[in-house]
């Protein structure tokens, strides 16, 4: 069923009186601290809008991307991004997207299936032979203690033996289930892209790999070979010498060489930027990251081959592989 058919009443990310009551204004009123980035459609998009759709929203600590799909996954319809032009909490984020959804494609839609996904700042990877469900959220808890509630999940990976364990802010996982049903909404992480995208990719290598996905303030790293997973972390930098150390330290931890591994590059990162340049004095072979088949990006949403969408562009195939 449709988002939003059963009761008439509510419209797609329309706040809750709790949530609206919490932001301490009315919804209405909600100043607004983004700009619009991107807003892209389907070159026939009268036709592909009223289709049977999913939706991806990738919540970010900087913006929010949404990306309309076909319901099977394997075609890009429509693309809006928003950067926000200040530091937000959670809750002013939620706010954020309350005021630009008015004119975003989410309300020219009527999505049956949302895929919410999070930069992940807590996670882990466990065999699934030692994974317990009912002990994840202690498994997390023993890593790091974030100093704000969060609701734990867990997703085994396709094609491999361990369960990717992560967490969300329980102000974000409140927020959707006062929108959707449990059918209608499935919380994952960023890292599920990642882990099948580098898998899929250190396959055809015969030496290690690095996946490097570098955002504003933090950047994912993971090592594979020959499909296997071999390293997996999170670390948020301050500078161009902080990327460096932080690649270094991968690189020697799995125990290969900086003038022979191969390091791919995704995020916000360009080829002669000042990042580029001091990880290119010490790692000899660094390129940038391509979406692999399987996802259609049709004329019109060119924009998501750029490699900065890599972990947007490398989420469908993993979705429709679950």
């Amino acid at each position: 069923m449709p988002i939003g058919e059963k009761q008439t009443n509510r419209s797609l990310f329309t706040i809750p009186l709790h949530l609206a009551v919490q932001f301490c204004q009315p919804v209405n009123s909600i100043n607004t601290y983004f700009v619009v980035n991107q807003k892209l459609r389907h070159p026939n998009w009268e036709n592909a809008k009223n289709q049977a759709l999913s939706i991806i929203i990738q919540i970010k600590s900087q913006g929010i991307r949404i990306l309309l799909l076909s319901a099977n996954l394997k075609e890009a319809l429509g693309f809006d991004e928003i950067n926000f032009t200040r530091k937000l909490n959670f809750v002013q984020q939620i706010e954020q997207i309350q005021a630009f959804t008015v004119d975003s494609l989410l309300s020219e839609t009527n999505p049956q299936k949302v895929y919410l996904v999070l930069d992940s700042e807590n996670f882990t990877l466990c065999p699934s032979s030692l994974f317990v469900d009912s002990e994840k959220e202690l498994l997390l808890l023993q890593l790091a203690r974030p100093t704000y509630k969060t609701e734990c999940f867990s997703d085994v990976q396709p094609n491999t033996d361990f369960h990717l364990i992560h967490s969300i802010p329980t102000v974000w996982t409140d927020w959707a289930r006062q929108l959707y049903t449990t059918s209608e909404c499935e919380w994952n992480s960023i890292l599920g892209g990642f882990l099948d995208y580098g898998k899929k990719l250190s396959a055809t290598y015969n030496q290690p790999i690095l996946l490097a996905h570098i955002d504003s303030n933090h950047l994912f790293i993971l090592g594979f070979e020959l499909g296997n997973v071999l390293i997996a972390n999170r670390f948020n930098y301050q500078s161009e010498n902080d990327l460096l150390y932080y690649m270094l330290l991968i690189i020697d931890e799995i125990k290969a060489k900086p003038e022979q591994i191969r390091v791919i590059l995704t995020g916000n990162i360009l080829s002669g930027s000042l990042g580029f340049e001091k990880l290119s004095r010490y790692i000899a072979n660094l390129e940038f990251g391509k979406h692999g088949n399987g996802f259609d990006i049709p004329s019109g949403l060119d924009a998501l081959h750029h490699h900065n969408y890599m972990d947007l562009a490398s989420l469908p195939i993993y979705l429709a592989s679950k």
